[in-house]
Order: C-alpha cells, then sequence, then structure tokens
C-alpha cells in the first residue's frame, strides 16, 4: 500500500496547489536504510523458490521492518511518519506474532481485509497498511506544501566538513 499512498498523495498535493519541485529539497536521515529495507523485501518477493530465503522469510521481513523503523523514529518531525511508524510497528507485532506460532494475543492487529482479485497489486490489507498509506498521503501532501523559501536543493548527502571558519 506504500504505493497506492505515495500516488494518492502526490494527487491531493497536487490538487490542494502542492508543487512536485518541492521534493528536491527533501531530507530524510538514514535514507540508505530505506534502501536496504526496501532491497530486502524485493528479494523475498521474487526469491520464492530459494529454500534459504523460504526458510527465514519471516525474520528478513522482520528485520527490514526493524531497519525501516529506525529511520522512521530518526524522522519523526516530518509529516506522516509518525503514521507510518504506527503502520510498521503494527506490521511487525503481527510479524513476531505469527513467526513464533503464539496464539494471537492481539487478534485484533490481524484482522485483513480482503482486495478483489482484479487488482494488481496486493491481495490483502492489514490495519498497519492502512496507516502506512495514510502516513504517505500526509508525507507527500507536506512536502508538497511546504514554503521552501530560501532553502537548496539537497542530495540526500551531506558533507560534515566545514573548512576554516
Amino acid at each position: 500500500m506504500l504505493i497506492e499512498g505515495t500516488i494518492v498523495g502526490f494527487i491531493l498535493g497536487k490538487i490542494r496547489g502542492g508543487r512536485l519541485e518541492n521534493l528536491r529539497f527533501l531530507h530524510v536521515r538514514l535514507w540508505s536504510l530505506i534502501v536496504l529495507s526496501l532491497v530486502m523485501q524485493i528479494v523475498l518477493i521474487f526469491s520464492k523458490e530459494v529454500s534459504l530465503f523460504m526458510k527465514y522469510d519471516t525474520y528478513i521481513h522482520g528485520f527490514s521492518l526493524v531497519l525501516l523503523g529506525i529511520v522512521l523514529v530518526m524522522n519523526v518531525d516530518k509529516k506522516g511518519f509518525w503514521a507510518i511508524l504506527i503502520g510498521v510497528i503494527l506490521n511487525l507485532i503481527i510479524i513476531l506474532m505469527n513467526a513464533t506460532k503464539q496464539p494471537a494475543v492481539l487478534s485484533g492487529l490481524n484482522f485483513r481485509i480482503a482486495i478483489p482479485s482484479t487488482y494488481p497489486l496486493t491481495r490483502e490489507l492489514t490495519i498497519g497498511d492502512i496507516f502506512v498509506s495514510l502516513g504517505m498521503i500526509l508525507f507527500m501532501q507536506g512536502e508538497m506544501l511546504r514554503s521552501r523559501f530560501g532553502q537548496r536543493p539537497t542530495t540526500m548527502i551531506e558533507f560534515q566538513y566545514k573548512g576554516k571558519q
């Protein structure tokens, strides 16, 4: 639901008068962990036949969510990241409960909404996914509507060396 939340946030941001070029000024601390987390999840999606990944897929997916949670905690000041963090935590709780094969103590978190098979992406939606989508909508709108007066575009890499003062 990350893709859908991003698209809806983009559309609502444009409708509300936001500017796409504001995303050039985006700065996310520890952004490389987001990339690593997404790569881990993509590898799990496309390697269903590899026995090593099948054996540890729950742990790899959980670890990728932990990495994502670290990034979200470090950037909780950004609009919408708190909602994404709640969604990631809810999904991580469900993954950990299922991995340990314990009875679902928090069975309300494991509530799933079935999506028709005509929809090309996901087939089930959890409460955590709804929070992640809501957070992405808020984040995209917030960044597109933010005033950028006097700011320079960022390359997401900052150098700490400032030279002689």
